[in-house]
């Protein structure tokens, strides 16, 4: 067993979850108190087509976070190998993390302070770009030493999207489906 076993398991592990979900009886109705005829249940989910149909700004918004997290995905994914064509190593790799991690912390403290004088929606389009520019800084780096220097762009990326987008859901759903918004907004990550 060796590194090779990795990608089959995550393979067979995917392949699992979709089956075990495939095979999930769900609930639709009610029965109504008289039991005469099904009605859908007050407050209810939606089913995703109507849901981003009815919110169509949050469906925009939850298409840039995917793009967005699929771009950072890599990032982690092959920080590693990143950092080995600027000359570092898995330690380097253990501070760099680290460095973007203490960096999430910040605006994580100071966010009912960025919620009570900045409008959500330029707060997630300010951590969007700021996503964008650490993806590219992350390639561009010539050292290691600089490139801790972009894993602080993880301050306003990161830390500002994850505290931000719970209330842009709140603000954006309507409270009977903010459940499901939130969920949507916790599969793009």
């Amino acid at each position: 067993i060796g590194i090779k076993t990795i990608p089959v398991a995550a393979i067979v592990t995917y392949a699992g979850m979709i089956l075990s979900v495939a095979f999930l009886k769900r609930k639709r109705h009610t029965l109504a108190e008289n039991g005469a005829k099904l009605t859908e249940k007050k407050g209810a989910n939606l089913n995703p087509i109507r849901f981003l149909k009815r919110y169509p700004t949050y469906a925009g918004m939850l298409v840039g976070m995917v793009l967005i997290y699929f771009s950072h995905g890599f990032l982690n994914t092959f920080c590693l190998q990143i950092l080995q064509s600027k000359g570092g190593d898995v330690e380097n790799m253990g501070i760099a993390t680290s460095v973007a991690a203490a960096a999430e912390i910040i605006p994580m403290l100071c966010a009912p302070f960025l919620l009570k004088h900045f409008r959500l929606g330029n707060l997630l389009r300010f951590s969007g770009v700021f996503y964008t520019i650490k993806s590219f800084l992350s390639l561009l780096a010539p050292n290691v030493f600089l490139y801790y220097g972009v894993q602080m762009l993880q301050l306003p990326a990161w830390g500002i999207m994850a505290t931000t987008i719970v209330f842009y859901v709140n603000e954006t759903v309507e409270h009977e489906h903010s459940a499901q918004g939130q969920a949507f907004a916790g599969m793009t990550l």
